[in-house]
């Protein structure tokens, strides 16, 4: 996952690529407080981490040649300042019975 630093009134444009071609589409998934690194082999996917909670929004986006973009919209609110958003990504695999794929967690912290 990259792209762009957060800043007010914009969106956060992020980018995922290297899904596997059986994934039509990607998952953006946003929290608002890091994890450290959580094992999902108890659900099936073993290899899989989840880096950050996914309380803030999650979006769903067309898989073009195993990548994908999108943006999170960030209100223009003084309030919104100085906090930390955390992104990460997931795809399909054949690699594991869950058929899920997880990118390594990003943090940023919200810019004027």
């Amino acid at each position: 996952v990259d792209g762009t630093q957060p800043r007010l009134g914009l969106g956060w444009q992020r980018q995922a690529s290297n899904l596997e071609p059986i994934s039509p589409v990607g998952l953006l998934v946003f929290g608002s407080a890091s994890l450290p690194g959580v094992d999902l082999v108890a659900l099936g996917a073993p290899g899989c981490r989840a880096y950050q909670t996914s309380d803030v929004t999650s979006a769903i986006f067309a898989s073009v040649g195993g990548s994908f973009a999108a943006a999170l919209p960030i209100p223009n609110s003084a309030a919104f300042a100085g906090r930390p958003v955390h992104c990460q990504s997931l795809g399909l695999t054949t690699r594991n019975a869950r058929l899920l794929a997880t990118s390594n967690g990003l943090s940023a912290v919200l810019g004027l």
